[in-house]
């Protein structure tokens, strides 16, 4: 029915899809797993912090507001009341950029073909819309 040759080259079509479905499994698991962790407060040391007060301060004052962002056609929820005072004063590229880099988890490629630009562009545009993001929320800290 087939030859040896025909069989040879399914068998090694059949080992690169299960190669490619194994892959983005992987990369898939990564994703939500990065998003697992993001929602995570660390502690260095127990015993400065009496943690159920810090945790209980912290939710209601960083946590207690929310705001959906919407990135080309994309809802991107943000909670914290200073993270999104920060990010309205920025420009609604440089907004952009971050929510689909570190909500979105989205490559530069792919925002750069999102947002029509160019890699290289939308890397310098997120390094410094990050560096101004910093200095808006460490004028909070003033």
């Amino acid at each position: 029915m087939y030859s040896e040759e025909d069989l040879d080259v399914m068998k090694r079509f059949d080992s690169y899809i299960r190669k490619c479905i194994k892959n983005l499994s992987i990369n898939y698991d990564k994703k939500e797993k990065n998003k697992w962790y993001s929602n995570i407060i660390l502690i260095d040391n127990e015993e400065d912090f009496d943690i159920k007060d810090e945790l209980a301060e912290f939710e209601n004052s960083i946590l207690a507001q929310e705001k959906i962002f919407v990135v080309k056609d994309i809802y991107i929820k943000v909670k914290g009341e200073k993270l999104i005072d920060a990010l309205t004063q920025l420009s609604e590229e440089q907004r952009n950029i971050l929510l689909l880099y570190y909500f979105e988890y989205e490559t530069d490629f792919k925002i750069a073909q999102r947002l029509n630009s160019i890699q290289r562009t939308i890397n310098n545009r997120r390094k410094a819309a990050l560096n101004l993001l910093k200095n808006i929320l460490g004028s909070y800290g003033e």
